[in-house]
């Protein structure tokens, strides 16, 4: 995943930054990080396998990304019954057939 923002600066100077992310989330908390210090961002998109998708600057507030998201995402693979939970009333060890 590759993600390009421009940020400016109180004194008027603009930045165009871009740089490959591993994940959605590490991406997100490293926009969100130079948000946090002061840049002004101007403009975020990232482009996650052909396309290009903006992103509305008023998400990124300063506040942390990647700790909400991994806590909700490990909330639905428990409801879902993942990473080895079966039996559990989850998805995972359903018959098919």
């Amino acid at each position: 995943m590759i993600i390009f923002f421009i940020t400016i600066e109180q004194h008027g100077q603009s930045h165009e930054f871009t740089f490959h992310s591993p994940s959605l989330e590490t991406g997100l908390e490293m926009v969100n990080l130079i948000a946090s210090q002061g840049g002004k961002l101007l403009f975020v998109k990232i482009l996650d396998e052909y396309c290009w998708m903006p992103l509305p600057v008023k998400s990124f507030d300063g506040q942390a990304f990647l700790a909400p998201i991994q806590q909700l995402q490990q909330q639905w693979e428990q409801l879902l019954g993942c990473k080895g939970q079966s039996g559990t009333g989850g998805l995972a060890g359903t018959a098919t057939g």
